[in-house]
């Protein structure tokens, strides 16, 4: 009876391991993900692109979108597109920040997740440092540069110890001369200049005992965001 019963119950827990539920696995599915353009221009359209599917049709689902900045360590949800029957979506952002996209389809019962990355990096434009001049000289003229755009920023941060002012020139040849003053004993002053493409010197005027540091811009250059 004994081994009877443990025959009957084996071959119970066999037919229950056999079963379809239990054996069924989801398929694997295929995914392509884009993230474009890149390089991405800050504060432009950014694209997010491309296919899970299983066949031909019948591919209708849910991508999930991430995104983690070159300087984070974690995830934030930005959103979701729904793909059409061939499995193809498509979603429109905002490019803000270098990073990492990730697409995300969950699966179900009977397909597969799977996840995509792309790397983008986002480009913004600033200033082009073109020289850097420093002194603590009352009176002082700078050596002749090429400041090779019309417009141009000569920004002049200083100090005095007692009272003061600041009087800083760009001598451009050709009559090019522009000018900013400030009767402020400390501050930072910025001369927006128009008559640059040409050749020309700085010339600072002060008090006494004034610590000063002037920065040229000129054009401007691409760097990530």
């Amino acid at each position: 009876m004994i081994r009877w019963f443990s025959a009957v119950a084996a071959a119970v827990s066999l037919i229950g391991l056999a079963g379809p539920a239990a054996l069924a696995a989801p398929a694997p599915v295929q995914m392509t993900f884009n993230a474009a353009p890149e390089p991405a221009d800050q504060g432009k359209a950014l694209t997010l692109s491309g296919r899970v599917w299983l066949g031909a049709t019948g591919n209708r689902s849910r991508v999930y979108f991430y995104f983690r900045r070159s300087t984070a360590t974690t995830w934030a949800y930005t959103g979701y597109a729904d793909s059409d029957d061939r499995g193809y979506f498509s979603s429109r952002t905002t490019a803000r920040y270098t990073g990492t996209w990730r697409a995300m389809y969950r699966g179900t019962a009977t397909r597969g997740a799977i996840t995509r990355l792309d790397a983008v990096a986002v480009l913004h434009r600033v200033p082009r440092r073109l020289v850097t001049y420093t002194g603590t000289d009352s009176s002082w003229q700078g050596p002749r540069v090429v400041i090779p755009t019309a417009d141009f920023q000569a920004v002049v941060t200083y100090r005095c110890p007692v009272g003061g002012y600041m009087y800083l020139r760009w001598n451009g040849d050709s009559f090019g001369y522009e000018s900013v003053s400030s009767a402020k004993p400390a501050g930072t002053l910025t001369l927006n200049g128009h008559q640059g493409a040409r050749s020309g010197y700085f010339d600072l005027d002060t008090w006494s005992g004034c610590t000063w540091k002037i920065t040229v811009y000129s054009g401007t250059v691409r760097v990530l965001a």
